[in-house]
């Protein structure tokens, strides 16, 4: 080790300490003396020796003692100790090495084996101290990191919390669409022309008495599952649950300039999907069903409607009244729309004219089609 080093000597035989004293230098190292423990103590606070040579038998405070208050006050194993000691009881050793002291010479010692042993505790010393350095580095590195994760955290909460509403209406590839937008998106209200979806199963109070709770539950949650990935498919925001029925807006909250298109579309894949649950469930043994939509588009007021402590988001206006009423129009296995929804994809895709219905609340006859989706 090419580095002076401050080495305490304590013992109280003066010519040990004029011994050590003259190998210390020799060794180029800086010696301080003491001739009993409290003093080695005293220097021990202020100077901070980076190695002591530590007698066990000496008045006031012996060896053990000088051990005891140094790893009582925390200063072991920071600063090694070797005991240099007449004692060579194997009892005393084992006890010296208990209180922490990093070697034990016997007196009369060996000058090459103790110079030995100073550069060996001496290099473990500077390997602790790097080590502590190290480890301060990487608490401080740590708490930097945390204060920087604490700011990013703070700057995306907002947009995190944007994010939890909206994924709980929009698939994850139209809230991502949001969230870069620089338009906004008004939870609180707007008025928007969208295209309203309902579909409904057909017989579903028959069917869930029929069946167990559980294959109930096992059902709707499959059937929901189905529904509301063909709505994120089709870039449409997913509005509610009502008992077995879904519903659905296309073209909130950015219109994709084809959303009537999207509704249709969705709608005919849905039906496709009860298709193939029919005949998965055929081979089950389980009952068949049957799914009603209707489609509507028109000017609605879209945002978060309810309460302080509960808000969802839902659409409200003629339109939507209107597409529940041709769901409820609809028979089993139908997609039925109304005149505006036609209007915008007129030659797209196929439809039988249903002609002008009476609709609930409605004042005058609606036009409505049918979709020829099979």
């Amino acid at each position: 080790m090419n580095t002076s080093a401050t080495i305490l000597i304590c013992d109280d035989s003066e010519a040990n300490r004029i011994l050590l004293n003259d190998l210390i230098l020799s060794i180029g190292h800086e010696p301080l003396l003491a001739e009993n423990g409290l003093s080695a103590l005293a220097q021990i606070r202020t100077a901070e020796p980076d190695l002591v040579l530590l007698d066990i038998l000496m008045p006031e405070m012996d060896g053990f003692g000088v051990l005891q208050r140094m790893r009582a006050e925390g200063m072991l194993p920071g600063i090694p100790v070797i005991v240099i000691s007449s004692v060579d009881e194997v009892e005393s050793i084992v006890r010296c090495i208990q209180e922490g002291a990093d070697d034990y010479l016997i007196k009369p010692f060996n000058q090459v084996l103790l110079t030995a042993r100073i550069s060996a505790s001496l290099q473990k010393k500077q390997f602790r101290d790097r080590e502590q350095e190290f480890q301060r580095l990487i608490e401080e590195y740590n708490l930097n990191l945390e204060a920087r994760v604490r700011e990013e955290v703070k700057k995306n909460t907002e947009v995190e919390l944007q994010r939890a509403k909206l994924s709980r209406y929009l698939s994850p590839k139209v809230v991502e669409e949001v969230l870069k937008s620089e338009r906004s998106v008004d939870l609180g209200g707007t008025n928007r022309f969208v295209t309203v979806l309902f579909t409904d199963i057909r017989g579903y109070t028959d069917i869930s008495h029929e069946m167990p709770a559980g294959e109930v539950m096992e059902f709707l949650n499959e059937h929901f599952t189905d529904l509301s990935r063909i709505v994120f498919d089709y870039e449409g925001t997913l509005d509610k649950f009502i008992g077995d029925s879904v519903m659905a807006v296309f073209g909130w909250p950015f219109s994709t300039d084809h959303d009537e298109l999207n509704a249709v579309g969705a709608a005919r894949r849905m039906q496709e999907a009860v298709k193939k649950r029919n005949e998965k469930w055929a081979e089950l043994g389980r009952l068949q069903i049957k799914m009603a939509i209707g489609i509507n588009s028109g000017n609605v007021i879209a945002g978060n409607l309810g309460s302080p402590q509960k808000m969802d988001f839902t659409v409200i206006g003629e339109a939507v009244n209107i597409s529940a009423r041709l769901q409820g129009l609809a028979q089993g296995g139908e997609i039925i729309v109304g005149a505006p929804t036609f209007e915008k994809i007129r030659g797209e895709l196929e439809f039988d004219d249903i002609g002008k219905v009476s609709l609930k609340n409605l004042k005058e006859p609606f036009q409505c089609y049918r979709l020829k989706w099979e």
